[in-house]
């Protein structure tokens, strides 16, 4: 209550106006004149910040951010006795505490919210929540708001914001590099939250993914994890990686996909060399890289023979039919889309 605005007329304890004070009073005390007159005074009650909640169908992913102006989220408002409902939209909003968050963020145009603050003109589109907090289904701040008096509720109200599925890994780096015959693959993560495992996937020919390998997950953590993998067999060139997390409960998230180049004087292999009429080409590295050109030439390098081979998911060999040839030296090359491998072979 607010009470107070004009002693009146005959008032012994003061005269003139009385500026009005939250739970005050007009004091009053009467003369030998008579009766006190033409007292005045009004009454204001606070506003009431209403409470609100909101559920997320979807949950949200890591590091992603939710202005508070489009749907499902709804308008923070107070009731009013004298104003009636108001939103905050245009009007002074007032953040009184963002413990709730759960490791979640609040910014205001950018400028993150820790505490007591007071936004004059609110705009909803540039409140944002960012969803950072591994591991959270949930996060709340209290917030109250003035009237057209000026005066704001004394209890604030809550802004609650729910979703199913917890924040899960927060990836830090995902890197890989030679080592002798292997690619070590190296990755960490910032926090975790119900990990069960990561996939190790490695691209093919033909730009699928295979899983060449599994690593447990520490699953929950809000430290610095750190993983690394080997893979024996990487093919010669650059090689394509990604990892998958999975979860407990089914979830999943991916990095991004990184290259990791391999050298070496592996190339294509064939037996038996030298040989005698028919010659067998290794062509397992080849088997899901689409159509394949085979070019077989002299030791010059000129062409004397091209086919197309059509490759499948057992390809192990390709069989040549070398009779018509005459004894020596040839260049043998099978080309794909994705690499390049070629060999020297001797005709007894």
């Amino acid at each position: 209550m607010f009470a107070g605005e004009q002693y009146g007329s005959n008032n012994q304890t003061d005269v003139g106006i009385e500026p009005g004070t939250p739970d005050g009073f007009v004091a009053v005390e009467t003369g030998a004149s008579g009766d006190i007159t033409e007292v005045n005074f009004g009454i204001n009650k606070r506003p009431e910040a209403e409470d609100k909640y909101v559920y997320l169908e979807k949950s949200p992913n890591l590091n992603t951010s939710d202005d508070l102006w489009h749907d499902p989220y709804v308008d923070m408002s107070i009731t009013d006795a004298e104003d009636g409902s108001k939103i905050a939209e245009f009007n002074t909003l007032r953040i009184t505490s963002v413990a709730g968050m759960n490791g979640n963020l609040l910014r205001y145009r950018g400028e993150l919210i820790t505490g007591d603050t007071v936004i004059h003109n609110f705009k909803a589109d540039n409140l944002k929540v960012v969803f950072v907090g591994v591991g959270s289904t949930s996060c709340y701040f209290n917030y109250t708001m003035s009237d057209s008096a000026g005066f704001e509720d004394l209890s604030p109200a809550v802004y609650v914001i729910e979703w199913g599925d917890p924040l899960p890994v927060e990836w830090l780096s995902f890197t890989g590099e030679q080592f002798g015959d292997k690619i070590i693959l190296y990755w960490s993560t910032a926090a975790e939250w119900n990990a069960e495992k990561f996939l190790v996937e490695h691209m093919l020919c033909d730009g699928s993914f295979q899983t060449v390998g599994e690593v447990e997950a520490v699953g929950f953590s809000n430290s610095v994890s750190e993983y690394t993998f080997e893979h024996g067999v990487p093919e010669i060139g650059v090689n394509y990686y990604r990892i998958a997390q999975l979860d407990f409960d089914g979830a999943s998230t991916m990095t991004n996909v990184i290259p990791v180049e391999f050298m070496s004087d592996v190339n294509l292999k064939a037996y038996p060399v030298p040989f005698a009429e028919n010659i067998t080409l290794d062509a397992s590295r080849f088997k899901h890289c689409g159509l394949l050109d085979l070019t077989i030439m002299d030791h010059h390098g000129r062409v004397l023979r091209e086919e197309t081979v059509f490759p499948h998911p057992t390809l192990e060999t390709i069989e040549l039919d070398m009779t018509d040839r005459i004894p020596g030296m040839y260049i043998i090359r099978i080309k794909s889309r994705y690499r390049t491998e070629s060999i020297k072979v001797m005709k007894s």
